[in-house]
């Protein structure tokens, strides 16, 4: 869906961007350290930043789900195509264990 990592959306801006009508749709990635929200806002793929600069990786799904919703977004596609982040891999591991 999305293939370029690119400039990174701050958190306060994030909400402006989805009231306004200009986040036409986000994919969440999974990546070794965490989850990825990246989106199409406009015709530019950009990712949700961390306050302090730089992509914000999410360690959980629930979180992930938390911030897209008090973003105002309430659609979203998930990706796995680069695996499980780290430690959720780990967890399915030890689940899969008798």
């Amino acid at each position: 869906m999305f293939d370029s990592v690119s400039p990174e959306v701050p958190p306060k801006l994030l909400k402006e961007l989805v009231a306004a009508g200009s986040v036409t749709s986000a994919l969440v990635r999974s990546y070794p350290n965490g989850w990825l929200i990246t989106l199409r806002v406009g015709m530019q793929e950009r990712v949700v930043g961390a306050t302090r600069g730089g992509p914000r990786y999410f360690k959980s799904m629930d979180a992930v789900t938390t911030a897209i919703y008090d973003a105002g977004i309430s659609d979203y596609s998930v990706s796995l195509a680069n695996g499980l982040p780290k430690a959720r891999a780990r967890t399915a591991e030890s689940e899969a264990t008798p």
